[in-house]
């Protein structure tokens, strides 16, 4: 079915990228034509929303200079369409930018693929499985007439458990993607199919991703990735006070926390976005150290990540206070603007205190605070 949060995400990317900000409305109009047109509506599954910005941005990179979608009508004072924007610059004539960085998908989109495969996958014998990278092809065959016994997300890989002591391994990276579609049907997109798993009623493929394995049982106590994953905080038996200790151990001490919570070995799961909803909601920047700061605020950090990793999951991505965001979303926000605290809102006014959201990329990676809520070195001391 149609899924109009994607929607609605799209159509903020799209009003972002023609610099105009009053845009909104009738882009959210115009994408549906987009969505329709370009990927396949009646059988994908877009949980994975953060991905909407690589889909959109190569499709306006392939579109003219000035093209618009018929549904949507430019002010005359609007600037044309600039190929900048789709490269992620900032929109010319407003003071919002559009979405950041294509992210990788993080611990909650994972685990929400994993549930979507899991009741379609789990307890049928698949008809056939195709493993489409070079290297891979012949050992499909260890696959077949195997029951699948299990769906597991891992932090950011999966892992498909095939009766016989044989698992898929996936990790999607940055591009990779699954879909879930009906037997007999194919998904229209240009992506490269990776893997597919087809059983009487549905077929599981996993588009784009490189890094996939048929691995045993030995072979998956020895993965080099599975094997140095820190605590899991969506894992079944992973609690808060296993997060509380974590954050106490003085290895990690000297490391700043902007590094720390993309460490996997730290935690595993988080990602970019997390990581600055997770320093906002415990009021910390992310230059300084896990040993620089006291026992109470390494503590509100352990409960934050906890917390906004859960509701993450349960909530399809939305870290935004859930009273707040019902009462966005009823005023006619989009998903993209009522869902985060901080994150790819720079430039626009914190939730709390209306400060204008900073960025800053730190090696690479974008971090998005809040300057007054989330305090200087200076007062974020062992005092804390």
């Amino acid at each position: 079915m149609y899924d109009g949060d994607r929607a609605e995400y799209v159509g903020f990317e799209l009003s972002a990228y023609f610099g105009h900000r009053g845009l909104f409305d009738r882009a959210f109009e115009a994408v549906a034509r987009i969505v329709d047109e370009h990927i396949d509506r009646a059988d994908v599954s877009f949980d994975a929303v953060d991905h909407s910005a690589i889909h959109l941005h190569q499709l306006l990179r392939q579109l003219p200079i000035g093209w618009q979608p018929r549904a949507l009508r430019l002010p005359a004072d609007c600037p044309a369409p600039h190929r900048g924007a789709a490269r992620g610059n900032r929109c010319p004539g407003d003071g919002f930018q559009p979405y950041p960085d294509a992210t990788m998908p993080e611990g909650p989109e994972i685990r929400r693929a994993a549930d979507r495969l899991e009741r379609v996958l789990r307890g049928r014998t698949p008809d056939r499985v195709e493993l489409l990278l070079p290297g891979l092809t012949h050992r499909g065959a260890r696959l077949q007439g195997r029951p699948i016994l299990a769906v597991q997300p891992r932090a950011k890989a999966l892992l498909i458990h095939f009766a016989g002591g044989y698992s898929l391994y996936s990790h999607n990276q940055l591009y990779g993607r699954w879909y879930v579609v009906r037997a007999g049907k194919t998904p229209r997109t240009g992506r490269s199919l990776r893997l597919a798993i087809h059983t009487r009623d549905h077929s599981a493929l996993l588009y784009s991703a490189t890094d996939i394995a048929v691995l045993s049982e030995a072979e998956l106590l020895r993965h080099p990735y599975l094997g140095r994953l820190g605590p899991d905080l969506l894992g079944p038996s992973t609690t808060l006070a296993d997060a509380r200790a974590r954050v106490e151990e003085q290895r990690f001490f000297r490391r700043s926390l902007a590094s720390l919570l993309l460490d996997q070995t730290f935690f595993a799961g988080l990602g970019n976005y997390l990581r600055s909803e997770i320093l906002h909601v415990a009021a910390l920047r992310h230059d300084v150290t896990l040993g620089a700061i006291g026992g109470a605020a390494r503590q509100r950090l352990a409960e934050a990540a906890y917390a906004v990793t859960q509701q993450a999951y349960r909530c399809r991505g939305v870290t935004n206070e859930l009273e707040r965001a019902a009462r966005l979303k009823a005023q006619g926000l989009s998903f993209a603007r009522y869902r985060h605290h901080v994150f790819a809102r720079a430039g626009l006014g914190c939730w709390n205190c209306e400060t204008p959201v900073q960025r800053v990329d730190v090696s690479g990676r974008a971090i998005f605070f809040c300057p007054h809520c989330q305090p200087g070195r200076s007062r974020q001391t062992r005092k804390a």
